[in-house]
Parts: C-alpha cells; structure tokens; sequence
C-alpha cells in the first residue's frame, strides 16, 4: 500500500510534465512569441472556412459541373478533329473552339454558383425554398452525365488513333504528284521596266520574239504566246502557273529602255520545286537586240541541258533599230484583233520593208495581215491574194529557216481554191512544224486542210501548246460532232464558254452533245453558262433552252415554236 501512493504520485508527476511539455511545444512551435491565441484563433478559422466552402462547393454541384464542362469540352475537340478534314475546316477553327471554352468556363462555374434546379426550373439558389432543394438528385444526374461524356471522349479518342494510323500506312491514297514532261517551257510577259506604259509594246515584242526563238528548238516544248500573255502581272506562284499549263520550267524577266540602250534581265524557274535554274541580265543596244536573244535561246538551252537548234536568229532579223519598231509596234497592233488595228499594222510593217527589204520577219508578217483584213475588212481577197503571196515568197526566199514565212505562205495557198494550192499548203504547214514543233498556229491551219481525224490530231496538240486558243477549241468542237465524240464536244465546249462566256453559239454545242448522252438537266443548264450580249443573242438563247425542254415537257412545245417564230421575225428586222 505504501508503494501506491508513491507510483499515483508519479503518475501525477509525470502526467503534469507531460502537460507542461506538451504545451510549452504548442506555444512555440503554433502559437509563436507573441499573439499566439490570436494566431491560433485566426487559423483555426480559416481552415474552418475553407471547409465550409468547399462543402459549399460540393452541395451546390460545382465541382460535378466543372468535371461535366471539361468533359463535354474533350468530347466535342475530339469529334471536331476527327470531322474538320472532311469539311475542309481550317486549322484555326478547332484553336478559337478550345479558346473560347476556357472563356467560358468561370462564367460556366459561376451559374453553377449562383442557381439551382429545382422541380419549377432553374432558378437563383437564394430565393430557393427547402422543400424545392434537389440537389441530391442534381448529383446523380450530372455523376451519370459525366461518365457519358468522359466515354464518349475515349471512344472518339481511340477511333483518332486508328484513324491516324491508317492514314500515316499505305490505305490512304496519296495525292496525286506534279510531274509534267521535262522539256516544256512558258515564256511570261517580260516587265516593262521603262517608266512608260506606252513602251509595253517594246517588251512584249522581245518577249513574242524570243518565244518564237525558244519555239524554233525541237527539243523544247514552248506555250504559245498568246496563253503565256494571259498570265502577264499574275499573282500565282511558279509552281501554280507550271500546274495550271503542265510545263517543267517558267522564263520570266524584265525590259528597260532608255533611247537605244537596254537591259534584259531573266530568270528560269523550275515549276515542280519552285527554285532558280539559272539567271543572268545582258546590257546590249537596241540594235543588237537579236544577239541577245539568241544568247539568251543558247543558255536557257544549255541550262535545260537540251540541244541548241541550228540556225541564227539574225538571219530573219535586221540590222536596222528603226525597221525592229515597227515590227515591234506592228505584231502589238496585231493582237487586238480589229480591221483599224490590222490596218495599222500593214503600214508598220511596210515602212519596216521599206527601211530595209531585206527583213524576212516584216515580209512575212506584211503576208499575214493582208490575209487578216480580207476577213475583217472590206478588201477583197482575189485582189489580196497576189501581194499576199508574193510577201509570203519574199519571206522564204530570204530566210528559209523562218517558220512564219512558211506559214504565211500556207496561208495563201489554203486561200486559194483549186488542189495543187492545198497540197502546197500542206507542204508549207509541215516545213513550218519541222522548224517550230510549238507553233500552235501552224497546228491549227494544218489541221484545216487534212481529213477528219488527221485535223482533229493538230487541233489537240495546238490545245496543249495554246490551252487558250480558241480557234483550235472551235475546230476540235466541230470535228467531235462530226465524229459523235460527245464527252470530247463537252468538254470543248465547256473551255469555249470559259474563253468566251458571250458565245452563245457554244451553249447550242453543249446542249446538244448533252442532249445525246440523254444528260436531261445538263443539257438545260447549258443555256444557262452563257451571257448574251445582245437582244439577238438573247432571243437565241430563249429559244434554244424552250426548244430541248419541250423535248423533255411537250406541253411546251406550243411555247417553243412560238420563240423560234419570234426568234425568226427579230432576225428579219
């Protein structure tokens, strides 16, 4: 009994030091010197508060509809990747989507803050009664809404992936590459680079010039001046142009004249990788312009790694500034295509021969126009005809190696109606092919003086060479109808109207090709592709679309036939 005491006394005394220690702890390592009930009230609160909000947060479902919002969010950026591509989306679509879902998510968390569903609707969580609370109920909606999204996003997540990996194997196609023939070649408008647009004339000339130098090589393909000129100033890149033409190579460049001294600058483009082949500028006098052009044929050749056509520009040129001008001037006017124009040009050209008569290029040019005004003038062709061909002979007398001279002098064999004329022009076409394989001219009148099949041969290549001339895709129209062709008739018909939305003679082709394929609403629509200029052309078109819809609806036919009479009684007046 007399060790009780003792052991409670210890106990005693060691409860108390353990109190006294315990506390001393508290005060140093909690409370601190000073303040420390102050302190300890202050954090006893707080994690007080912090617990009552976020128990705050959790009764009023925030946290759930946060879970639900980034959630729904994935899901949505997964299927939008997924099916962009196959709207052709941009990419900056699905960036402003995710952008705007973080602008949005406090103003998401915040509704879910300030309301609450209950069985009348949503409404401010303070003027909810207690009986209306649901928000138990409210959980375990959004706990299943979660999961239906959150599914819905691993499953679009997982088809990505496989999507993605058979895109990165062979199933996916591939697109289909640019390789168009090595030896093709567009000459471009050169720049002009004078200061005075009346000078374009100067740098369009040399250009025509040295494509119809460039032509004269076998080894290259060169696209007609007239396509390349289309494409003078244009914003698209090399590779666009070389696309849009199927050609391997780009020459383009620029012109400065000041009085009788001139740079040419130019560069060759490669058109599948967009880079430089070669460039250099030349610093020459008017005069010997023709040297520089055929320096420039000899590096563009050497550059292409083709061979250099025998022959020497010189020979069809002239030695003298004055006489070049006119020429200059003269082939300018000529492509405007007007009986003034033409006219204009026949005095250029026959100052240049009187400047120097020797200049093969002006004689058979001189040939040429004449040609061209008994078409668009009033001068007879039977008068025409003896000076065209004696110019068209001068031409190849004096440069037989010229392929213009020996196209003008078809051209007025082909004039002339009688049998061994054609079978001279046959000859003469074919000496001018010989010599320049890219004249797409020559093509076309060749093809107008062999049978059927042979022309249509010519009109097709002169489409490649030219892809703009209309000419050519007339007589290709023309020669498929005759050979039922109709998709080949559609197709040229449909570049006809392209060219030319006012002919109103194609949509009569369209239609009717289409109306052989039994293509019902095709051969309708056709009237619809053109835009008539006149009131003629627009009494024309009216006919013709009331014309093949009775075919389809006779009830139309009363309809149709009173347009064709009235169509007869505009032409009559």
């Amino acid at each position: 009994m007399a060790g009780f005491p003792s052991e409670g006394c210890r106990h005693y005394a060691t409860a108390g030091a353990s109190r006294t220690h315990l506390r001393t702890n508290f005060e140093r390592h909690t409370l601190g010197r000073s303040g420390g009930r102050l302190v300890a009230g202050r954090n006893a609160y707080s994690m007080a508060e912090r617990r009552s909000f976020f128990a705050e947060l959790k009764r009023r479902n925030v946290l759930r509809a946060a879970i639900f919002y980034v959630g729904a969010a994935w899901a949505l950026s997964q299927g939008i990747a997924q099916l962009g591509p196959l709207f052709d989306a941009p990419n900056w679509a699905m960036r402003w989507f995710v952008i705007a879902c973080v602008v949005a998510f406090p103003f998401w968390a915040a509704f879910a803050w300030f309301y609450e569903i209950t069985p009348s609707g949503i409404r401010r969580e303070s003027e909810v009664a207690p009986s209306e609370v649901i928000t138990h109920s409210t959980a375990r909606k959004l706990d299943f809404a979660i999961i239906g999204v959150l599914a819905i996003a691993v499953v679009l997540l997982g088809s990505g992936y496989l999507v993605k990996r058979e895109s990165a194997g062979v199933i996916q196609p591939a697109k289909a590459s640019f390789n168009p023939p090595k030896d093709t070649l567009v000459v471009l408008p050169f720049e002009n680079l004078s200061g005075d647009p009346k000078q374009r004339y100067f740098s369009d000339g040399i250009t025509e010039e040295l494509t119809n130098a460039l032509g004269n090589n076998p080894a290259l393909q060169v696209i007609a001046w007239d396509t390349a000129a289309r494409y003078r100033n244009s914003a698209q890149s090399a590779p666009e142009i070389g696309r849009a033409l199927n050609v391997a190579n780009l020459l383009h460049g620029s012109i400065a004249r000041d009085g009788d001294a001139v740079r040419v600058t130019a560069e060759l483009v490669n058109t599948v990788t967009g880079y430089q082949i070669w460039s250099k500028h030349y610093d020459t006098s008017f005069k010997d312009i023709f040297a520089v052009q055929d320096a420039l044929s000899k590096a563009i050749a050497g550059a292409l790694q083709v061979k250099f056509a025998q022959g020497d520009l010189l020979q069809g040129g002239t030695g003298n500034p004055q006489a070049h001008d006119l020429v200059l001037k003269g082939r300018a006017l000529m492509d405007k295509h007007d009986a003034a124009s033409f006219d204009a040009a026949r005095r250029d050209f026959e100052q240049a021969i009187a400047l120097d008569p020797n200049y093969a290029d002006a004689h058979a040019l001189l040939a040429r126009v004449l040609l061209m005004l008994t078409q668009y003038s009033s001068l007879p062709l039977a008068q025409t005809l003896p000076k065209a061909r004696a110019e068209a002979g001068q031409a190849v007398a004096l440069d037989p190696r010229s392929a213009d001279a020996w196209v003008a002098l078809g051209m007025v064999d082909s004039s002339t109606a009688n049998p061994s004329a054609l079978a001279k022009a046959k000859q003469a076409y074919k000496e001018a092919l010989a010599l320049d394989p890219s004249n797409a001219g020559a093509h076309v009148d060749y093809g107008n003086v062999l049978p059927l099949k042979p022309g249509l041969a010519e009109y097709q290549e002169a489409t490649v060479l030219d892809p703009d001339k209309a000419s050519a895709w007339n007589n290709l129209a023309a020669s498929d109808q005759d050979l039922g062709d109709w998709a080949g008739l559609i197709k040229a018909t449909q570049t006809l109207i392209r060219l030319d939305p006012q002919d109103v003679d194609s949509a009569f082709y369209l239609a009717y090709a289409n109306q052989q394929l039994r293509h019902d609403d095709a051969t309708i629509q056709a009237f619809d592709l053109v835009k008539p200029a006149n009131d003629l052309d627009k009494e024309q078109v009216a006919a013709g679309r009331l014309v093949y819809q009775s075919l389809l609806h006779p009830g139309l036919r009363p309809q149709a036939l009173a347009a064709v009479r009235r169509l007869a009684r505009f032409q009559s007046n």
